[in-house]
């Protein structure tokens, strides 16, 4: 069995002991940067971060009007896409995913 169908398997059993009203909370968060918990079936608050051009993060995630930690920031995807260099998207990709992995974040939105 592989580690995806594990996966698979794992999540499908967490969903089906979750009452109606845990799954749709996970339709809206806890505030602007976390996302509910739902901690009878082991499901932890997430902290989201938010990087159309780079990682950012809020110092106090349930405060909107608390400063980001210093972010890492790249070109749009526009900028990007009218270079016509292919590498450069993987190049930033690479380097997004690292900053996120250094900085032990579970979730990055970005649009590349």
């Amino acid at each position: 069995m592989t580690h995806t169908n594990t996966l698979d398997r794992n999540i499908k059993s967490i969903i089906s002991q979750m009452t109606v009203e845990e799954k749709a909370s996970l339709c809206s968060g806890l505030n602007m940067w976390q996302t509910k918990a739902v901690e009878r079936v082991g499901i932890p608050s997430i902290v989201m971060t938010d990087g159309p051009h780079g990682l950012r993060k809020q110092t106090n995630p349930g405060d909107m009007s608390s400063k980001s930690v210093p972010a890492t920031c790249f070109p749009s995807g526009a900028a990007l896409a009218s270079s016509w260099t292919v590498i450069l998207f993987k190049k930033s990709g690479v380097r997004l995913a690292r900053n996120v992995r250094r900085k032990m974040f579970r979730s990055f939105s970005a649009q590349l």
